[in-house]
């Protein structure tokens, strides 16, 4: 009888010892499947983040570039073409507008506006000119 007692508890620790072993297949599983997760969404969140900043980087280099030539514009053409200039370009992907006002403070002073956008971003980029 007390051979059986001790067979039976024996079965009892081996059952419970398998079902801990399954419980803790479960937890390390759900456990590798939350990391896999939060790497996977992490690094798609910079994969979109980098995008977007090559795009603004594109429009600043766009924006820059036009200022120049608006720049060497003022300085090398008469006031009354200068005057209420507005041109608009499409560069790649980009629409660009470039606006000159005169600045009634200072004198031969003007005041360039470029605007480059596309169907995501807008930038506004302001500069002064002096023709000398």
């Amino acid at each position: 009888m007390l051979d059986i007692c001790y067979k039976n508890k024996e079965s009892v620790f081996k059952i419970k010892k398998d079902g801990f072993a399954t419980i803790e297949c479960i937890f390390s599983v759900t456990i590798v499947c939350l990391g896999i997760y939060i790497i996977s969404n992490v690094l798609y969140n910079s994969y979109e983040f980098t995008l977007f900043n090559k795009d603004r980087f594109e429009m600043l280099d766009i924006a820059k570039s036009k200022i120049e030539e608006t720049k060497f514009f003022i300085k090398n053409n008469s006031k009354d073409s200068i005057n209420n200039f507005n041109k608009k370009d499409k560069i790649n992907k980009f629409e660009t507008e470039t606006i000159i006002e005169k600045n009634k403070e200072n004198y031969q002073c003007y005041k360039v506006y470029v605007l480059v956008h596309n169907e995501k971003n807008n930038l506004k980029l302001e500069s002064y000119v002096f023709k000398q």
